[in-house]
């Protein structure tokens, strides 16, 4: 369950918080010695330019440690 203000199955939330959701579980999994791969297939073109460079700043501190 995703708790996003409304409580529903990640099955039914739309491709951006399926996105965050998948990042906060990079930035939260513990270290281990395996590989983290992340596949970006477009870029969040409709965020506001501001989100755009927080998750660009998401990604880049979460490539290295993964």
């Amino acid at each position: 369950m995703i708790d996003d203000g409304f409580p529903t199955s990640i099955e039914s939330k739309g491709d951006g918080i399926k996105s965050l959701a998948a990042l906060g579980l990079l930035k939260n999994k513990a270290i281990s010695a395996s590989a983290s791969i992340v596949a970006i297939e477009e870029p969040e073109s409709h965020l506001h330019p501001g989100a755009i460079h927080q998750i660009k700043e998401i990604i880049d501190a979460l490539a290295g440690e993964n």
